[in-house]
């Protein structure tokens, strides 16, 4: 995934202006938080990586290394936006597909060209690797929640339907994306960030509670 992004940027320095990034802010603060919403939604999905922690052998470089994914995604998605801007420049909202557009600017000597046939292969393999993730968590959580001991009668009707949910919730892209720009957010909002926090909280309360009354169950058997 790194090698291809660093390609891209060296391959597209020729074509960049500084002045495309320009103004900054220019209609102030509030209409980059605006836009930042919608993005922010994504961020939650590394709300998965706690399904994995359980398997870990040293749980002690846990956070360490989330910190460290969460960082390289952030950087990832700074530098890939910078560049595509400081080539398209305000042309930059009118194209679907931004970073693959800006991957056909490449070009050396007419012989290395059609460089989006690559980032094209990255991104479906990114997507490939986040679905099975995130597949294989919806089926190990539900055989946790039902005390089922193996997850893998779940996999083929999940299969089913993740293809029907995903035609139900946009059966064209321009429903995609209005999905993830409005009722998306919140849905994503509430689902990995607000529901987790509420859970935490209750294992928090009952850890508090469970603790208190072992120590006064001891203290009274200590007395008897």
């Amino acid at each position: 995934f790194i090698l291809p992004l660093l390609l891209m940027v060296l391959l597209l320095l020729p074509d960049i202006e500084i002045d495309n990034i320009f103004p900054i802010m220019g209609n102030g603060i509030l209409p980059s938080l605006q836009g930042a919403t919608s993005i922010q939604s994504w961020f939650n999905d590394f709300f998965y990586i706690s399904f994995f922690l359980p398997f870990l052998k040293d749980r002690s470089k846990a956070r360490k290394l989330g910190v460290i994914s969460i960082v390289a995604v952030v950087l990832t998605m700074v530098i890939t936006n910078l560049i595509t801007i400081l080539v398209l420049g305000s042309t930059t909202q009118e194209y679907i597909y931004p970073v693959i557009s800006v991957s056909r600017y490449i070009s050396i000597a007419n012989f290395f060209e059609h460089v989006e046939s690559m980032v094209m292969a990255v991104w479906v393999t990114g997507i490939f690797v986040k679905v099975s993730a995130i597949y294989y968590v919806l089926t190990l959580g539900t055989a946790q929640c039902l005390n089922v001991r193996d997850y893998k009668p779940f996999v083929l009707p999940f299969g089913f339907l993740q293809v029907i949910v995903a035609l139900w919730i946009s059966s064209n892209f321009q429903q995609l994306v209005s999905f993830l720009s409005t009722s998306g957010i919140v849905f994503f909002f509430s689902l990995e960030i607000v529901i987790p926090l509420f859970l935490l909280l209750i294992a928090f309360i009952k850890k508090r509670r469970n603790g208190g009354l072992n120590s006064n169950g001891t203290k009274n058997q200590k007395n008897h």
